[in-house]
């Protein structure tokens, strides 16, 4: 049982109030459909006479922002609605700045780091997505570096209308593809343990660049 506020269609004050002492608070319509439940843990049940967390609701929930605080992994931040952005999340502080996806056993599956890194994994950090994205100018001969990774580099040429496709791995690159031609060379450079792609189009090009790669997890 609980101690029950309800509402009246008809008499003096509205509302009626039947009582014990199982300390669980309900409020409920006229017809007696419960609403919403505190249980003695202080737990709020929301269209649920049964709340199994701090809040639970049974139905749909909206809410413009949803904070978020607390010690444990991830749980720190503010999920918004935004009419420009749609929803999003942001991150309390600067250390905090990751997001993770976890399934009902506690498995992670994906997570966004603080430098934009996508992660799909079994383990955290062992499968990346990395994207330089957007139109970047490089002066003729310039660089970008790709270091400790592996994988697959695709090159959008915007100066002259074609892409270049890349797979580099185990010190070596092929180029798989190119339409339009390419206006740099991308191989393996010894200094940044890495892969450096070098403007060679004998004048400033607008290029970008989509990066899929492997590498270690941290």
């Amino acid at each position: 049982m609980a101690t029950i506020i309800s509402s009246k269609t008809s008499g003096v004050g509205g509302l009626s109030v039947t009582g014990d002492a199982s300390g669980v608070l309900q409020l409920a319509s006229a017809n007696g459909t419960t609403a919403v439940t505190i249980d003695a843990s202080q737990n709020v049940g929301i269209g649920t006479s049964s709340p199994a967390v701090k809040l639970d609701v049974s139905g749909v929930a909206k809410a413009s922002t949803l904070s978020l605080s607390g010690t444990t992994a991830f749980s720190a931040g503010t999920i918004s609605q935004d009419v420009n952005w749609g929803m999003y999340f942001k991150a309390a502080t600067a250390a905090a700045a990751e997001f993770a996806w976890v399934n009902s056993a506690g498995t992670e599956r994906m997570r966004i780091d603080s430098t934009g890194n996508v992660s799909i994994t079994q383990a955290a950090g062992k499968y990346t997505i990395d994207i330089s994205g957007g139109a970047t100018s490089i002066a003729n001969n310039g660089t970008v570096d790709f270091p400790t990774a592996s994988g697959m580099l695709v090159v959008n040429n915007w100066t002259n209308g074609g892409v270049t496709l890349w797979l580099c791995g185990g010190g070596s690159t092929i180029d798989v593809a190119s339409v339009m031609g390419t206006v740099g060379s991308f191989a393996y450079n010894g200094g940044i343990n890495g892969y450096r792609w070098t403007n060679n189009y004998g004048s400033t090009a607008t290029v970008g660049f989509f990066f899929v790669r492997t590498r270690p997890g941290a």
